[in-house]
Parts: structure tokens; C-alpha cells; sequence
């Protein structure tokens, strides 16, 4: 089946490769090739099919609306009309489950869309064959072509920069630094669940630091335990939003993540590196952040 999933590909290649060509039988082969990769594709994964299916139908209709929209008198008006296409097929990829594919069809669409740019500046080539002798002809002839080119570019950002921004938002965020500055913002309810397991990690090492007896020393074994307990909660630590946490109660974010956050790394290094004394200022900040969290637990338990 792999084969065959590789051999669709390798048939939209050469069909997206054809439709760009000026031969006399690229068109030909281009349908051709780009149908047999359909079929191909949809026997090795009928998913990645479906996403091909998807993808140049969406191609198709956008360019219909690229008819309307490249024209300069038009474009501010069905500019509306490319903003709410765009929404909804960031909307379909997440309805027809191929939210996977959300930087395929980002990346191809944006080639797909510089490679047709291009061919706009090609066409100038052709304005002395179209124009003749006549020089008022051909400058009112290209100055219509550089408004197309223009709003042809225009366009195409619109479509990607509103198809990229809705699909974060119908998805709830990006959590892997996507999308221009990490467009993304973490939910409320997902900022809390980090928090509180972050806590419970960080408990769960406190609680191994305590089980032993007063004058007892804790052992290797009890402090790799304490570590992997705090990488844990350090993970879960670093998907919290701080500033959100500054919001609803005064310096908690700051105290989070200069005590908290900070003592657990310096905690983890200390250990790692041997350390001593980084080790042991990772305790005293999380002793901090721990007597101030007991202060203030019940003001912030009410939030």
C-alpha cells in the first residue's frame, strides 16, 4: 500500500508540475496525472486522498473568487467574500478531521498561489504581441496587468493570513510556536489544568523529601525520583500562562514563575550538573514560592 501511496504523490507532482507548463499536451497530462494520483493516493490512505480531494476543490473555487477579487474595482468588496471562504475551509479541514494536514495545505497553497503570482509577470511578456505598435494601447494594457498582479498578491495574503488565523481559532489554539508570534492564546481552562498538575508533580517530589525520617538523609534514588517529579511538573509548568496568572490575582504569575518555575530548574541542573549550590538554591526558592503559596492559597482558591 506504501508504494502505491507514493506513486499517487509522485503523479501530483508531475500533474501540479503540467499545470504550470505552456506545452500543448500539458493540460492533457496534468488532468490525466492529477487523477490517477487521486485513485492512487485514496487505495495507499484514503485520508491523505481525502485531503487531496479536498484540497484542489478548495483550489478551484478560490480561484473563481481570484476571477473577481484580482480586479481592482472589486477587490474591497469580495475581499469580504475571500475572508469568510478562507474561515470556512479552515473550518471544513477541522470538520472533515484533517487538522493533520493544517501545514500541507498551508505551505502547498501558499506555492500554489507565489507559483500563479509569477505567471502573472510572465504574461507581460506577451504585451507587445497584444498590443502591437500602438503605445497608449500597450501602457493602458500594462497598467491594468500591474493592478491584477497587485490585487492578485493582496489576495492571496488575505486568503492565507485569514485561513491561518481561523484555523487557530476553531482549533482552540496551536501549541507548537505556529503562526506568526504564537498567534494562539492559552485557554482558561487549559491554563488551570496545567497549573494544578504542575502542583500535584511538585507535591508528589515534596512528599518523597518528607517520607523519610528527621535525621535521615535522602538517597540517590529518592532524588532522581524528586527530579523526574519535577520535570513533570516543569513541563506542565511552562504550557501556564504567567501573564493570565497576573490577571487574576497580583504578582501570582511573577511569584509562579521566579520561584516556582525557577527553583525547579535550578533544582533538575543542580542534580544533573552536581551542583551543590545550584541545588540547593532550587530548594529555597521552591521553600519561597511554597510559603507564599500557603499565604495566599485561599485567595487564590476563590478565584
Amino acid at each position: 500500500m506504501d508504494i502505491i501511496f507514493y506513486i499517487g504523490i509522485f503523479l501530483f507532482a508531475i500533474g501540479a508540475w503540467q499545470a504550470f507548463m505552456r506545452g500543448t499536451y500539458s493540460e492533457v497530462i496534468s488532468g490525466i496525472s492529477l487523477i490517477l494520483g487521486t485513485i492512487f493516493v485514496f487505495i495507499g490512505n484514503w485520508h491523505a486522498g481525502l485531503f487531496f480531494v479536498f484540497l484542489f476543490t478548495s483550489w478551484f473555487l478560490l480561484m473563481q473568487i481570484f476571477r473577481f477579487s484580482t480586479y481592482y474595482k472589486y477587490f474591497f468588496k469580495i475581499s469580504l467574500v475571500l475572508i469568510g471562504y478562507a474561515s470556512l475551509i479552515a473550518f471544513l479541514l477541522l470538520k472533515f478531521g484533517l487538522e493533520n494536514y493544517f501545514w500541507w495545505y498551508l505551505t502547498l497553497s501558499g506555492l500554489f498561489l507565489f507559483i500563479n503570482h509569477k505567471k502573472q509577470h510572465q504574461t507581460k511578456n506577451f504585451l507587445d504581441v497584444l498590443s502591437g505598435d500602438d503605445k497608449e494601447k500597450r501602457a493602458e494594457a500594462e497598467s491594468s496587468l500591474n493592478k491584477t498582479i497587485k490585487y492578485h498578491l493582496l489576495s492571496s495574503m488575505v486568503f492565507i493570513v485569514i485561513f491561518a488565523l481561523a484555523f487557530s481559532y476553531f482549533s482552540g489554539g496551536i501549541k507548537t510556536d505556529q503562526i506568526i508570534s504564537q498567534i494562539p492564546a492559552v485557554s482558561v481552562g487549559s491554563n488551570i489544568e496545567h497549573f494544578s498538575k504542575s502542583i500535584d508533580f511538585a507535591n508528589k517530589a515534596t512528599r518523597i523529601s518528607n517520607g523519610g525520617s528527621v535525621y535521615q538523609q535522602m538517597g540517590e534514588e529518592e532524588i532522581k525520583r524528586m527530579v523526574e517529579n519535577y520535570k513533570q511538573a516543569l513541563s506542565e509548568a511552562k504550557q501556564v500562562d504567567i501573564q493570565k496568572l497576573n490577571s487574576d490575582y497580583q504578582e501570582f504569575g511573577d511569584h509562579y514563575k521566579n520561584e516556582f518555575i525557577t527553583g525547579m530548574e535550578m533544582f533538575i541542573d543542580g542534580f544533573e550538573k552536581s551542583d551543590a549550590q545550584k541545588f540547593l538554591q532550587g530548594q529555597m526558592l521552591l521553600s519561597q514560592w511554597g510559603d507564599w503559596y500557603e499565604k495566599n492559597f485561599d485567595a487564590i482558591r476563590n478565584l
